[in-house]
């Protein structure tokens, strides 16, 4: 029972980890082109970084910068459980490497 809580609270903090990662890659980047977009003589350098993420966003998002943010987080949260769960199993196969073997 206990590696089964341990294995759990893996997962979910990885799933956590895995989605919010873009989500702050994407919102932090979004917002110092933002800010960026205020400096006088190269606030167009700001603005076209912006409308580039945007643009990048919508591809994945059928239109809309949000829902491209939210497939892209919840697509790395597949990952990252999928990751985390071979990285449980292999470290449990490494604990014991004979325990896949067939006794003859």
């Amino acid at each position: 029972m206990q590696l089964f809580i341990t294995f759990t609270r893996s997962l979910l903090l990885a799933v956590i980890a895995s989605f919010l990662s873009p989500i702050a890659l994407f919102s932090s980047a979004w917002l110092g082109m933002k800010l960026w977009s205020y400096l006088p003589g190269i606030g167009s350098w700001g603005l076209a970084a912006n409308h580039h993420i945007s643009g990048f966003l919508t591809v994945f998002g059928n239109g809309s910068p949000i829902s491209g943010m939210l497939t892209i987080a919840i697509v790395c949260a597949f990952v990252g459980a999928l990751f985390d769960t071979y990285a449980f199993y292999h470290a449990q196969v490494q604990k014991n490497p004979y325990s896949n073997a067939i006794d003859h």
